[in-house]
């Protein structure tokens, strides 16, 4: 059970490789199994970080806690949905992790699994029950970002797990503006067919169409005069 100046141990270490024969002699010579670094990560931590799936089953197995967090507030389940990995996501729910725990940002495991881009992993989140409409410090949903970051499959899964459609961002922003500021046009058309209000405006007076023109995306503009936006429009900076 000594450790290096980061605090790390020898089960650390090995856990952080993926020696799983280290781990098991480790742990049967009594290594401390909660033992945590100075950043507070555990050895299930660091291997769900790691993508190291047969020592998260030989940790868990041994009585690791699958919702330790580590400073940040970071558990090994963010770890392995940020990074994609299902096997661990899955392992991991199964042996009752939190889906809904959030890091000191706000995020969830759904709102960092979205961004592995990784359609097993949300979908498996989703299924445990995951909060759909979960937002982060900035206020932001995972939809949200999913429409921003352009994350095209998230975006589905998550329309099709009910996702609230009608979200305003901090600072008034609807899904149908970040779309046209992001030019995402299968999100637009999405949420277009699901009646999203494409004129409303943001704090500012902003709106898809200005958004659009801002951008200077005219096939943009043209899906959203289809839907009969109104192109006559101006905000509170005078720009029309």
């Amino acid at each position: 059970n000594i450790t290096d100046k980061y605090g790390n141990s020898p089960l650390l270490l090995a856990a952080q490789r993926g020696h799983r024969s280290v781990v098991k002699v480790l742990l049967k010579a009594g290594a401390k199994l909660h033992h945590q670094n100075e950043l507070g990560e555990t050895a299930l931590l660091i291997a769900a970080r790691n993508a190291r799936g047969v020592v998260v089953e030989d940790l868990i197995a041994a009585g690791s806690d699958v919702n330790a967090v580590d400073l940040y507030q970071r558990t090994p389940l963010m770890e392995a949905a940020g990074n994609g990995n299902f096997e661990i996501v899955a392992a991991l729910l199964r042996n009752k992790a939190k889906v809904n725990s959030r890091d000191k940002d706000g995020r969830t495991a759904l709102l960092r699994g979205a961004r592995s881009q990784e359609r097993l992993v949300v979908r498996a989140l989703l299924d445990a029950r995951a909060d759909v409409n979960a937002k982060d410090a900035e206020g932001m949903s995972v939809i949200a970002h999913a429409i921003q970051e352009k994350l095209h499959e998230v975006f589905e899964e998550l329309v099709a797990a009910k996702a609230d459609l009608s979200f305003h961002a901090k600072d008034g922003k609807t899904l149908v503006m970040i779309a046209a500021q992001s030019d995402n046009r299968p999100a637009l058309a999405t949420l277009i067919r699901h009646g999203a209000d494409i004129n409303v405006t943001d704090k500012r007076g902003w709106n898809a169409v200005l958004l659009a023109a801002q951008n200077g995306d005219a096939d943009l503009l043209l899906e959203l005069r289809k839907a009969n936006a109104n192109v006559n429009v101006s905000n509170t900076d005078g720009d029309a």
